[in-house]
């Protein structure tokens, strides 16, 4: 279990810049090489001519630029869990929608395309999951945070 939560931990930050990655910035986009390495989209862009791993120096690793859909899937699953804080009736996202997770993670690999706000609208249709707009949330949390 440990060494699990280790893979999910490598697949949310670059570990050449440090920045976090997300599947809604091309430039923070995760991007696997051959070797197996995955570094953002603008590390790579830095990388020049060569392409070469910066890890592991392999050569041409990142000829092909490939998004690294196992990272995209563990970022979206952070991320809805933080949404679900938000949720108004406290239900855990794990128990109320893990499968609806599994699904869009596997339609993700399938089309490599998939449309993020057709995900996220989907994922709150369901049942007993009632979500509320992140920025009310945050607006209702501003005066708190004022006041530290």
């Amino acid at each position: 279990m440990e060494g699990e939560e280790e893979d999910v931990s490598n697949c949310l930050t670059c570990p050449v810049c440090l920045n976090g990655y997300t599947h809604l910035v091309q430039d923070r986009m995760p991007l696997v090489g051959k070797c197996g390495h995955t570094i953002c989209c603008t590390c790579v862009q830095s990388l020049g001519y060569t392409l070469d791993c910066p890890i592991c120096r392999h050569e041409n690793s990142f000829k092909w630029k490939s998004k690294n859909y196992q990272c995209i899937g563990h970022i979206l699953k952070s991320f809805f869990q933080s949404v679900c804080n938000f949720c108004e009736e406290g239900y855990a996202l794990a128990q109320s929608s893990e499968s609806a997770i599994k699904h869009y993670h596997s339609l993700l690999i399938e089309s490599k395309e998939e449309d993020w706000e057709e995900i996220c609208s989907d994922v709150t249709n369901i049942e007993k999951h009632v979500t509320v707009e992140i920025t009310s949330k945050l607006t209702s949390l501003l005066p708190i945070t004022d006041s530290v």
